[in-house]
């Protein structure tokens, strides 16, 4: 990682009148960004664990993430006035140009001093240097109105409410903000006529990786960009057995099948705090989606999940109006979130 040495003013409040920024962290930061996370983020979401801000140390160590799929890289920026930390934002580089950004938290006795504000709109500044960035993005929990009232004065909209997705009875709101617009936007099409034949066989299997990657990138292509075979293979290291938990980032691949030919894939990701997510899903007619988003459900179900959600490109419309006759209700519209011009929909229903 590259050390950035940016001097920042910040006019909100004396407090916090000049710091650096850096994305590479010094021996005992660490520990400090552990105990930060684990203090903060247990009041909003279930599942917080030291996994987590581990999970995160080690991705931004090695600068890639091997089993992330959609997630490249993280990067951890610290804030240090007087060399000395306080306070830290993870930046998760998507595929298609794309930039989560959080959680980010401070030391306790600048809460409230200004220096959030500014921290965060100097890491923006250095994220969208980069001409790839087209969209920031976050997700902030419904209870958290300071929060939400931050990010709306940096800039960003919201895009939709996810039902219960970290902790049952609690929302989390889906933020972001284009720093590149496309210009053009795509709209929904029918993909789909109607279903084409007899229910396809669904299996939880192993796979040949190069006929899974010939199937998927095909099919995804026309609605993602910067998926290749390092993605797919990404899937296939994710599915090994000591890997099924959400701290390891497992994943499950359902295929659908006639004849032997294979008719549609779907990949299921646990998530912390109870949620699955059915992400991609693809299939050449409505009776494969249909077999796979019943399979996952019930897969779902065995694995105790509380809800599950399916993120999919606005193209397809015909599927979407599937998941409405299948119990899910629509939750947000991302604004182009893995290409440029085309946004993409999330829909969930509740399991248990």
């Amino acid at each position: 990682m590259r050390a950035l040495h940016r001097d920042t003013e910040a006019p909100e409040t004396a407090g916090a009148a000049e710091f650096t920024l850096n994305d590479s962290l010094r021996p005992g930061e660490e520990h400090l960004f552990e105990k930060l996370l684990l203090t903060e983020l247990p009041h909003f979401y279930d599942e917080v664990d030291p996994s987590f801000p581990r999970s995160l140390l080690y991705t931004a160590r090695v600068g890639s993430d091997e089993y992330g799929y959609f997630t490249l890289r993280k990067r951890i920026f610290v804030a240090r006035q007087d060399e000395v930390p306080i306070g830290f934002t993870v930046a998760t580089y998507k595929r298609g140009g794309s930039v989560k950004m959080g959680p980010t938290v401070t030391v306790p006795e600048l809460r409230r001093a200004g220096i959030g504000t500014t921290f965060r709109r100097a890491v923006e500044a250095e994220i969208v240097q980069d001409p790839r960035v087209r969209k920031l993005y976050l997700t902030i929990s419904g209870s958290n109105d300071r929060t939400l009232l931050f990010n709306l004065g940096l800039g960003y909209q919201i895009e939709g409410v996810l039902r219960e997705q970290y902790r049952a009875g609690e929302d989390e709101i889906v933020l972001g903000r284009i720093v590149r617009p496309a210009g053009e936007r795509a709209a929904g099409r029918n993909r789909f006529a109607a279903d084409s034949g007899r229910e396809p066989e669904v299996r939880q299997d192993t796979v040949d990786p190069r006929r899974l990657a010939e199937y998927m990138l095909a099919r995804m292509r026309a609605s993602f960009t910067e998926v290749d075979h390092s993605f797919v293979d990404s899937i296939v290291r994710a599915l090994a057995a000591e890997r099924q938990v959400y701290a390891r980032k497992g994943k499950s691949l359902l295929t659908a099948h006639r004849d032997g030919d294979a008719q549609g894939v779907g990949v299921l990701v646990p998530k912390r705090g109870g949620a699955i997510k059915l992400s991609p899903l693809l299939a050449d007619d409505l009776g494969a989606a249909r077999a796979i988003v019943r399979a996952a459900c019930r897969l779902a179900d065995d694995q105790r999940r509380r809800r599950i959600y399916v993120v999919l490109p606005i193209a397809d419309n015909s599927v979407v109006e599937l998941l409405l006759t299948e119990g899910f209700a629509l939750e947000a519209q991302l604004r182009e979130a893995y290409r440029p011009g085309m946004d993409a929909l999330v829909l969930g229903r509740g399991l248990c």
